[in-house]
């Protein structure tokens, strides 16, 4: 695997590093674990590529209580979580560099909401560790579980909302693994001409207006087609693909961040 590089650091180790030199690094990753990602478009197998090419573990449980909302976590040392089995709340042990996903997202109706959040916990798992394993003290998984462990868990709300202020460093690390997630699972490499081929097709120029999106209900049908589109090609979330779609600048908004 080609490791994370970052020259400058936070005080508690958060990289403070670009978007594009983040999905830059993902382009090389890419190109050293399936070339073909990056030329033809199509889905990643976000299980093939934790397992097989980072060297993580992946399993799937009901963590924590529901209204938490915890979807992910990655595990960076032994440790324990809470998950709920039988209506109730207990703990069961975890190995070092595990990604846990809530087994409730990994159905075919949350699909790509799932193939998302396995590849967000992939960044952490790339970028972070030096922020996770360092200090036993550093964040409890679960605050009331008594338990310190070497975790970082990710709630729904962290992938799902797209207006998400940068002001913490956790912020910089949910977005940082939001930026790796998006190009591992939409190379720009094929991203691009796909979409430009997609906007053709609809009828649109290389740059689409959100004032005629949103006034427009006909010009909202075809985008929303290009979008559905290029969602089924990569087997993932139209919001993701919405998202990815503005960051590229084909649509002249900017209220565009990261999902």
């Amino acid at each position: 695997m080609i490791p994370f590089e970052c020259r400058r650091h936070k005080p508690d180790y958060t990289p403070v590093i670009r978007d594009a030199d983040i999905e830059a690094q993902v382009e090389a990753m890419l190109a050293d674990y399936k070339p073909a990602l990056l030329r033809e478009p199509q889905p990643i197998s976000p299980e093939h590529f934790a397992e097989a090419y980072m060297g993580l573990n992946v399993e799937y449980h009901k963590i924590g209580v529901p209204e938490a909302g915890i979807v992910g976590a990655m595990v960076f040392n032994d440790d324990v979580i809470p998950v709920m089995d039988g209506g109730r709340l207990h703990n069961i042990p975890i190995r070092a560099n595990t990604i846990v996903i809530h087994e409730d997202i990994n159905t075919e109706r949350y699909r790509g909401f799932w193939r998302f959040t396995l590849l967000h916990e992939c960044g952490h798992a790339w970028m972070h560790g030096r922020v996770y394993r360092r200090n036993e003290d550093q964040l409890i998984l679960f605050e009331d579980s008594g338990m310190f462990p070497h975790s970082v868990r990710c709630y729904r709300s962290i992938l799902t909302d797209a207006r998400r202020q940068l002001e913490t460093n956790e912020d910089f690390r949910e977005h940082q693994a939001n930026v790796m997630a998006s190009e591992t699972a939409m190379p720009r490499a094929s991203f691009l001409p796909l979409a430009q081929a997609f906007l053709k097709e609809q009828g649109f120029g290389e740059v689409v207006s959100q004032m005629e999106i949103d006034r427009n209900p006909v010009a909202a049908y075809h985008y929303d087609a290009v979008l559905k589109s290029l969602a089924v090609r990569y087997e993932t979330s139209v919001a993701a693909v919405r998202v990815k779609m503005s960051r590229l600048g084909f649509v002249d908004s900017e209220a565009a961040l990261f999902l």
